[in-house]
Formats: C-alpha cells, structure tokens, sequence
C-alpha cells in the first residue's frame, strides 16, 4: 500500500528564506551522517532536505534517482508520497489546495508557517511519490500531477524564494491524522493512522563483503539531468564501533517447574490452569521448603558501554522445546516492562521495571502470522484458561512493543526486560516440556542489535521430599549409536523395595517411559540398548536421538550416575545425576 504523507514543516516544507540564492534548476541536500554498525544487517542512516532554487519549475514526469555507495542496499521497502492533503481522494487533492497558496496551509496545525515561495502552478500542481524496495540500492522521486500529466509548481522568482522538501526524517506527524496525512493511493480512501519511525526512515543494510568504505554515501542524478545537486554526492552514514550485546544470567537463576494444572471435566475458567510469571514466580512450583528465585530475569547486558539514549522495541518469542509457533503456550494481555540499570548488583534484585511504550501499540503475533491489536476482543487474556475457543492458529506466539527510550539513562550497561505472564493449554503441554524466550532488542526502527534465548520453565512439579525423589540425567548419544554405548545406574538408598519412572526425551521431539525395579539398598544398572521404552509422544522411534532422562521414583532417597563410552576409542564421560530445581533432595 502506497500511501500519501501530508506537507508540512515535518514533512514538506515551502517558505522563504533571506539572504540565499542559487542558480536556476539546483537543488542544495541538507543531511545529517548517522553512525552504522559495522557489517549491520539493518541500521538507521540520514534523513534528506532538498532545497529548489527560484523560477525552478517541477512539473510531471520529473524523476530524480538515488544510489547507495557500492555494496550498500536499503533493508526495508520506502513507499511515501509527499503532499499537502487535505482531500478524501487524490482527484480531489487539486480541489484541496495542491496548489500550495498561503491559504491552503492550516493556521491552527503546530507546524503552521508563513510566506510564499510557490508563485505560479498549473493543473492542479503536483505531488511526490519516493519508493524503493529492500536489497536494491536506489530510492526515486517521482514527480507527479495532481490534476493532469501538464500539472506542474514553479518556485518563486525572487533572488531569496526557495522550495524545501524534507523525508526520511523520522517525523511522525501525528498532528494530520485525521487531515489525510496518508491517503491510501489504492482506493482513495483516508488512512487514519499517523506515520510511523518506519515509515519515514532510511534504513540500510552494509553487511555485503562488497561494501569496504567506511562512509556511506547517496549519489543523486535526475531525469535528463534536469537538475543540479550541490553536493551530488552527500553522506548519509557512517562505520562505527560494533555494539556487543548479550543475555546476562544473573547468580542464582534457576531454571524452574512450571505447575502443570488440574482438569476437572473440561477446561473452564476458574479451573487451576492460570497464567504463569517468570520473574515472581506465580504459577510455579515454588512449594513448601522451597521457593522461587529471586534472580530468574532476562537481562541484557552491553559489553562495550552504556545503551545509548535512544528508541528501542522489544520482541519476545515463546518457543517450546525450541520450536517457534504454537505448542501449548501463548501471551497474555499483560504489559512487557523495561528498566536500565548500571550494574548487575542492581539489575539482578531489582524489584519495578517500567511497561514500554503504549501497549494499544504493541503488535501481537499468531501463530499463523496474522497480527492482532492489543485491547481487541478476541486478545490474549490474562489468567486466560478457556482458550481452546480460539484455534491454536490464533494464539498470540509473538510480541512487539511500541518504540520506546526503555528509560534507559547515560550509564546504563544492563537492561532488564520484564516478560510478560504467559497462558497455556492442559491439552497441549506435557510434564518436561521447557518453555524458552526468544528475546530480540531492535534499535528502533530499522534491525537487531542483539537476539537472545532464555529457558524460563519446564512443565510439572516434582514431588517433595518424603514422598518419592526425582533425578535427571541431561546428556546421552543416541541409544542406537554405532560407536558409543550408554549407561544409567539408580540406586535405592532406603529400606523399602521401589520402582524408578525413566522418562526419555529425544531431541527429534520422540519421547518414552520405562518403570524399572529397584530393590532396597540396591541399584539398577543397565545400558540403554537394553530397555524397552513406550513411544509416548512423536512419530519415530527411540533411540534414533540424542536424549536427557527424568527419573522419578518411589523411594524418597535416590542417587544415580551415567556414563557412555566408545570401546574402539578408548573414549568415554562420566556424570552425576542432577537433582532437579525446587526439589528438596534429603
């Protein structure tokens, strides 16, 4: 969708000014030089001011072009069209005032300004369409009639009367909204929403091995050389340092159960299958004797300096058992938080974050790609339980908040992201599934500056001590492994015969159980290409991946240990079992 931006002093600005004059058909570019990332995918370069000198005429089928330097191309698509509005539909734009007379301009908008510069147009004047598409290195002005292919505007002929256009600015103009500063070109129709930081911002991708400047330059031609660019050749970016940004774990985080919920005759809301939160622990097995962790946030960290000051989004991915899409769990209404901090002894305990943005504009992603608006009546809830009413193609996977400071302040080298709660569906999550966060910082609006993964939780509580015991084995190759075998021992270190669960996960998603004897004081030991698992979830069959092995069982004092070796190699590891987090081992 093409849409139509209207003139103003954000935008498109006609006045005159005293004491500057050029030679007839020059235009001077005005444009600030925006640090780059080295090798960035996508960052932000300079916005343009093209300023006309008098008895310049542009009239219908002016074409001006732009090229990035060798090696550079744009990483987002421009598709404007630069106008006074004012009109429902472009046929209308000439009735409108296309024309640009002081009486065209409205008095009461804040960017109100005074003086003519446009003395003369034909038609109904004219208005401009920039456009480019991502991994090309060109944008074009084309000059368009408003009322007919003769429609054409002439700059004043005063030694001092010069015609201004700015773009690419990052202004929003959220003032014209309602006035028609987008016009949709397809239908006519006004599109009532404001320009976005996208919109209206050159972003550039100079990650191409082509690329060795360390400058990034815009060379401007025009249709039949019809105009003059002083310079011709203006930079709009420039290298600097690299940003080194990752996730920081703090001392203490723990990756924790998530409680699995009851079912009592179908899904319901009041029934015990609420939302789960990472940082306070609400929904978790935070049982008696143990409690959650304090430390579990997802911090970014800057290891070359402070964050800088400026627009940021935040987007947040929940994958489970590392697959993107739905599988069991989705967001909630609930608001992302933010807050900077300048070192991790206060980032990690920290208690209050700040939301990002305005969450009427955070965008949210389903599971089939469709974007759905906070606030709307088929969203995410909070403490949602009732959810299968919306099919699993609808559930919110993803979101993106609205472009924010974050609050970050001069010093800040840790940001702290508060995730959201997070609802889930009985019937689609099973005990050791994990839940992840995919965490991306972007650097508003234009690419990545870090991307990073934290486990938040895995499905189903583990029984206190007294009652049974719980180990996990977290490694082995494959079971069916032509040079390795595996090896798994439990012991039974009380008085009463038991039995041990062995749960097996496979990284192809196949999942098993086996329930094995263990008699007291005693230990079952055994090699993996003995046992017989029972395919509980997936297509294949076990043994054919590697795998980790939960172990519950019976008696309430368990140890273990694995081991796997390559006879031929002489090669071999040995570990401990581990006892799971929140669970009170004896």
């Amino acid at each position: 969708m093409r849409k139509i931006f209207l003139m103003s002093a954000a935008v498109l600005m006609v006045f005159a000014l005293t004491g500057v004059a050029f030679a007839f058909n020059t235009a001077q570019i005005n444009i600030t030089s925006e640090p780059i990332r080295v090798d960035a995918t996508c960052d932000k370069a300079g916005g343009f001011t093209i300023s006309f000198d008098k008895d310049t005429q542009l009239i219908h089928g002016d074409q001006i072009t732009a090229d990035l330097t060798y090696g550079v191309t744009l990483c987002r698509d421009i598709d404007i069209v630069l106008s006074n509005g004012g009109g429902a539909t472009l046929s209308a734009l000439a009735d409108a005032g296309i024309g640009w007379t002081q009486a065209d301009i409205d008095p009461s908008a804040p960017c109100y300004f005074s003086g003519l510069t446009v003395s003369a147009s034909t038609g109904g004047g004219v208005y401009f369409h920039i456009y480019g598409t991502a991994g090309t290195p060109r944008f074009t002005i084309d000059v368009i009639g408003a009322g007919s292919t003769t429609s054409s505007i002439t700059v004043g002929s005063d030694s001092t009367d010069l015609f201004m256009m700015s773009f690419l600015t990052q202004e929003t103009n959220t003032f014209f909204n309602t006035d028609g500063i987008w016009v949709d070109r397809t239908t006519g129709g006004i599109y009532a929403d404001a320009a976005t930081l996208a919109d209206n911002t050159l972003c550039i991708d100079v990650s191409d091995p082509a690329f060795l400047a360390t400058t990034v330059n815009e060379n401007f031609d025009s249709k039949a050389d019809k105009f003059t660019f002083i310079p011709s050749n203006p930079q709009v970016a420039h290298i600097a340092p690299s940003v080194n940004i990752g996730l920081y774990t703090c001392k203490g985080y723990e990756l924790q159960n998530i409680i699995m919920g009851v079912k009592t005759g179908g899904q319901s809301a009041g029934e015990d299958c609420t939302a789960f939160d990472f940082e306070t622990g609400a929904g978790y097995c935070c049982f008696a004797g143990s409690t959650c962790s304090t430390q579990n946030k997802l911090i970014f960290q800057n290891l070359t300096g402070a964050f800088e000051a400026v627009d940021y989004q935040i987007q947040l991915e929940l994958l489970v058992n590392g697959a993107s899409g739905y599988n069991g769990v989705s967001w909630s209404n609930d608001t992302v938080g933010a807050a900077g901090y300048d070192t991790y002894t206060t980032a990690c305990p920290a208690a209050a974050s700040a939301v990002v943005g305005a969450q009427a504009n955070y965008t949210y992603y389903r599971a089939d790609g469709t974007t759905l608006a906070a606030g709307s009546v088929a969203g995410p809830n909070v403490n949602q339980c009732d959810i299968q009413t919306i099919g699993p193609d609808q559930r919110v996977v993803t979101v993106s908040t609205d472009s924010s400071t974050l609050g970050l302040t001069a010093a800040n080298r840790f940001l702290w992201v508060d995730i959201p709660m997070i609802n889930y569906d009985i019937d689609d999550i099973a005990e050791g599934d994990i839940v992840t966060v995919r965490a991306t910082l972007i650097k508003a609006p234009c690419g990545a500056l870090a991307e990073v993964e934290l486990d938040i939780g895995v499905f189903g509580c583990l029984a206190p001590s007294g009652t049974g015991d719980s180990l996990i084995f977290p490694y082995f190759t494959e079971v069916d492994d032509e040079y390795f075998w595996d090896g798994i021992a439990i012991i039974n270190m009380t008085s009463a015969d038991g039995t041990a669960t062995l749960n097996i996960f496979e990284q192809d998603g196949d999942r098993g159980t086996l329930t094995v004897d263990v008699p007291a004081y005693s230990m079952f030991v055994d090699v993996l290409s003995n046992l017989t698992f029972t395919l509980t979830a997936g297509t294949g069959s076990i043994g054919d991946s590697r795998s980790y092995i939960r172990v519950t069982t019976t008696f309430n004092m368990a140890d273990g240990f694995a081991m796997f070796a390559n006879p031929d190699s002489g090669e071999s590891l040995g570990y401990l079992a581990r006892v799971p987090v929140n669970h009170s081992h004896y």
